[in-house]
């Protein structure tokens, strides 16, 4: 079930009007970090629905921290930021989960998992279901079309401890469009990817914008950034230090 951006209401809340109503994301002085010590300050970032917003800096600058803060899994320091124009706040977690799916960098850990690769894209249904309900036929329609789309069918019947980096990647995909996200972040999504599965990847990010959704996409690609964003949120200095069309970035970072 989706929530809806333009009638959604929750005490506290105010929903955007006019043209802020076109944001999926929509930052204003936000500072991140851990406890106290902050990553990145004075952050002032805004993307479209349908559009794929680049997050570009050097390792360690803090692209993956800021992403994690806007899907809940780090708090914020201070500042603020509507995620589908819902207010960033502890409160609203369970709301902001339920909008937004995720791809984070694939790590040997992930091998351990011991179930097959159509049970992993299944799990995002079950966090849309109430403890009394079971998986019905829209489910299982929903799970397929996400690893069609992902071109993981083949893979179904397979364990996921036993699939290479680049398709545990694509299941993972799967999983996060099984939610029917609002907002997609994506990390470093082309990692152990060949030429053609990151053709593929490409064309499905551009298929998806134009599906309404807004992504966030951070990746250490020139190449890959240039075949997919329409902007690129530049991190210097702890903060965004500017923000470029896909022109601009392009002559930048040839």
């Amino acid at each position: 079930m989706y929530y809806n951006q333009f009638k959604y209401l929750h005490k506290g809340n105010k929903i955007m009007k006019g043209s802020l109503e076109k944001l999926g994301i929509n930052i204003q002085n936000l500072s991140i970090g851990y406890d106290k010590h902050i990553v990145l300050k004075n952050i002032n970032l805004s993307a479209e629905y349908g559009s794929v917003l680049g997050i570009f800096g050097e390792n360690g600058s803090g692209k993956t921290t800021l992403i994690r803060t806007l899907q809940t899994v780090i708090p914020k320091i201070s500042g603020n930021a509507q995620i589908g124009g819902i207010e960033l706040d502890k409160k609203n977690y369970s709301i902001i989960r339920k909008i937004c799916g995720s791809v984070f960098q694939v790590s040997e850990h992930d091998k351990g998992f011991p179930v097959l690769c159509k049970e992993v894209v299944m799990m995002a249904r079950y966090g849309r279901k109430k403890i009394i309900e079971r998986i019905d036929q829209k489910d299982l329609n929903i799970v397929t079309n996400a690893m069609k789309k992902t071109g993981i069918l083949d893979l179904a019947e397979k364990p996921y401890s036993l699939i290479s980096g680049g398709e545990r990647q694509r299941v993972n995909l799967a999983q996060a469009l099984a939610l029917e996200p609002k907002i997609l972040f994506l990390d470093e999504p082309n990692t152990f990817l060949d030429i053609e599965a990151e053709d593929t990847l490409i064309r499905l990010i551009k298929q998806l914008a134009r599906e309404g959704i807004t992504i966030i996409l951070v990746s250490h690609s020139n190449h890959f950034m240039k075949q997919v964003a329409n902007n690129v949120a530049i991190i210097e200095n702890n903060t965004i230090k500017k923000i470029l069309n896909i022109t601009e970035f392009s002559e930048k970072y040839s």
